[in-house]
């Protein structure tokens, strides 16, 4: 990793701790790494910071250097993410995999203040996921029991003007959590938003369960107004868009990316990426000439 690379990575971490409004401290808690860390890039100690934390720190900011582009879905989740924040409501949205949930998810939180996104996972326990709640708002949760955790995350919330959390592949909650949800739920309303995103089982296992009077699951549906927003999913003109904002701008490279995407924008990406480093076909030619 180069100088320039190290600049970049520098200068995209304190962009965020800007938006954030974070200390250098709560951030270096919030992604897991030591506060020396940060101070070492604040400084200009690079030699400092071995090449395993520049990687780390490289894939904190990846999806930064990634170009959004104005996708219908990227515009329905940026707008529909500043509504649950500006109002402190609960809405959940579904779409496919591949659809760009998460780079948006990631986005929305990293360029605007007091936005907490979690990546759920199957294996989180109850304990687990405050965990991870508290260290997204960049405070340290070691130590703490369950309840200590819940007050603490409750409390700083509801401190704050206008938090959000977004909680991507939701789909993946134990029903624990889901109960918690709820309490958070009555103790934050009209304080803090909450915005879930998953694939369309998420949807399918709420409304199921609400109509079966699944324990606690009516109580979940109705907080979550009864209703899921539905992704549209990506055309052409999207894929159009999502190229030339990152660098690929012949059409006959579009068309072949298009044509080989599936409807899936990581493939769309994995391919963007490929033609960045690969020389193409009119380059080959033209270099030929």
């Amino acid at each position: 990793m180069n100088d320039q690379e190290k600049q970049l990575i520098a200068d995209l971490i304190f962009e965020r701790i800007r938006i954030q409004e974070l200390s250098d401290s709560k951030f270096a808690r919030q992604i897991s790494v030591s506060q020396a860390t940060i101070s070492c890039l604040r400084n200009g100690r690079w030699d400092m910071i071995r090449d395993r934390m520049w990687r780390k720190l490289a894939s904190v900011v990846e999806h930064a250097v990634w170009q959004p582009a104005e996708t219908y879905d990227f515009r329905t989740i940026r707008d529909l993410a500043a509504t649950v924040q500006a109002e402190s409501i609960s809405i959940a949205m579904v779409a496919d995999a591949g659809s760009g949930k998460t780079f948006t998810g990631r986005w929305y939180a990293d360029n605007h203040p007091r936005v907490y996104y979690l990546e759920c996972a199957a294996s989180w326990t109850q304990k687990t996921f405050f965990q991870m709640l508290l260290r997204s708002m960049g405070m340290d949760p070691e130590g703490k029991t369950l309840q200590d955790l819940i007050a603490q995350a409750t409390e700083s919330l509801r401190r704050q003007d206008h938090p959000l959390i977004i909680l991507d592949e939701a789909d993946k909650l134990r029903d624990a959590i889901w109960y918690h949800y709820v309490e958070l739920y009555n103790k934050l309303d009209g304080i803090c938003g909450f915005l879930f995103m998953g694939t369309p089982f998420l949807r399918d296992n709420v409304t199921s369960r609400s109509r079966r009077n699944k324990k606690g699951f009516r109580e979940i549906h109705s907080r979550l107004g009864r209703r899921f927003q539905m992704l549209r999913g990506i055309n052409r003109k999207d894929v159009e868009k999502v190229c030339r904002a990152n660098g690929v701008t012949d059409p006959e490279d579009i068309t072949e990316i298009w044509n080989d995407c599936e409807g899936d924008l990581r493939r769309v990406r994995r391919m963007i990426l490929r033609h960045q480093i690969e020389p193409t076909d009119s380059t080959t030619k033209s270099s030929a000439a």
